[in-house]
């Protein structure tokens, strides 16, 4: 009898501890090495190749039956078509590969039990991120902060606070699921101490967007499983916030996260809006995958940096807004119908635990979606490719009839 899900060897689990480094050492390695962060990416999990060739098929034709998938197939097509008259095609085909390559780790993964690897990604990211704030790093990398925020760094280590905020709460999604599932009092111990440690880290990068979104996704998860377990991490949860704002640790709560202060965001937005409705042309087909950020840096009322080809860029700060402005109204829609469609698929009668981890990893990245994008990061492939193998394992399951969908 054949296996369900093939077993994580030691060259396996240092592959997925390793996963994580462009994270972090992502501007050295392209610098020193010349190797981008997709390029590492791809190195990096050549463990996981040796695999049944006919098993990964066939997790990818399960995957493709999946019908919000299809909206996908749609949006990557679109957006390679657009890279035409993009005015940036070179960053619009890597935020297409990035989205592809989140697919393709999805299918290797999803031959193995997906909670063990997100176990190993969630451990080790928690403990780079401990190293990190221990400044350990600046005995081997140059590196400096032009803030006191954590995780806003220039140099070698080159990291955006808000980016990483989303990303911490992509490891609390994995140690929330684990304190709920395990019966061990130990287990759950552990699992409670490196969460509240997350959110404490989240709170020393003073993102709004993460201290916003951490508080959303768990009170979304409380509500909708109302028992005993919940309602003490909860508690815990909101105990934890209370001490910390009480101590006012290590900075002025007053000056950043609790400020209503968008940091003229609102006038990028303000001006991404009006470019995007100057024609029919790009309210339907946008400017082209990658053009966003050239496309508001063109107005003189926005603050703007230079490009390497000497372009003004200015950010959208917002998925929505972004996506607009490169595929328009028609990539937007296909976009939003493909994370809703799998976020629909994975809890559609199905058990708590079992889409606890999908559902929330969607609705960060929707959420987190109003103040910035999060596909076009390298850590987005590392937090979709969880859902992928989720998705592709119980569509396994329902085409087995181990699941009976009402």
């Amino acid at each position: 009898m054949n296996k369900p899900y093939t077993k994580l060897d030691i060259f396996k689990k240092i592959s997925l501890v390793l996963l994580l480094l462009p994270v972090y050492l992502g501007s050295y390695l392209s610098q020193e090495f010349n190797l981008p962060s997709l390029a590492f990416l791809v190195i990096i999990l050549a463990p996981f190749y040796f695999q049944n060739l006919d098993k990964l098929i066939e997790s990818f034709y399960n995957l493709t039956s999946v019908r919000s998938f299809k909206y996908l197939i749609l949006l990557v097509a679109y957006s390679l078509i657009s890279l035409i008259y993009s005015l940036n095609s070179s960053l619009g085909f890597s935020i297409i590969a990035i989205i592809i390559l989140s697919v393709f780790v999805g299918v290797l993964f999803s031959q193995f039990k997906v909670m063990e690897i997100y176990k190993y990604i969630a451990w080790s990211g928690l403990t780079y991120t401990i190293i990190l704030y221990l400044e350990i790093p600046h005995l081997f990398f140059n590196y400096f902060t032009e803030s006191q925020r954590f995780a806003y760094y220039h140099g070698d280590i080159s990291m955006n606070p808000n980016y990483y905020s989303v990303f911490l709460i992509f490891f609390i999604i994995y140690f929330l699921y684990s304190i709920i599932k395990s019966n061990s009092r130990f287990t759950r111990l552990i699992n409670l101490l490196a969460f509240c440690l997350t959110v404490f880290f989240i709170f020393e990068t003073q993102s709004r967007t993460g201290f916003v979104t951490v508080i959303l996704i768990l009170l979304f998860a409380f509500i909708i499983r109302k028992n005993m377990q919940t309602i003490i991490v909860s508690s815990l949860f909101v105990t934890f916030l209370l001490f910390v704002l009480l101590l006012n640790v290590n900075f002025n709560f007053e000056s950043r996260l609790f400020e209503a202060d968008v940091n003229n965001r609102d006038n990028n937005w303000k001006v991404a809006i009006e470019k995007y409705i100057e024609s029919p042309q790009s309210i339907l087909f946008g400017n082209g995958m990658g053009s966003s950020s050239i496309v508001i840096g063109e107005s003189n009322n926005v603050y703007f940096a230079i490009n390497e080809k000497g372009q003004r860029v200015a950010d959208a700060h917002n998925m929505y807004i972004e996506y607009l402005l490169d595929v328009g109204i028609i990539g937007l829609i296909l976009l939003c119908a493909y994370l809703i469609g799998l976020a629909v698929f994975n809890y559609k009668d199905s058990t708590y635990l079992n889409f606890l981890p999908s559902l929330l990893i969607i609705i960060v990245i929707l959420l987190s979606g109003l103040a910035g994008n999060q596909t076009r990061s390298y850590h987005f492939m590392i937090m979709f490719s969880i859902v992928i193998a989720n998705t592709i394992q119980r569509k396994k399951k329902l085409n087995k009839g181990d699941l009976k969908p009402k």
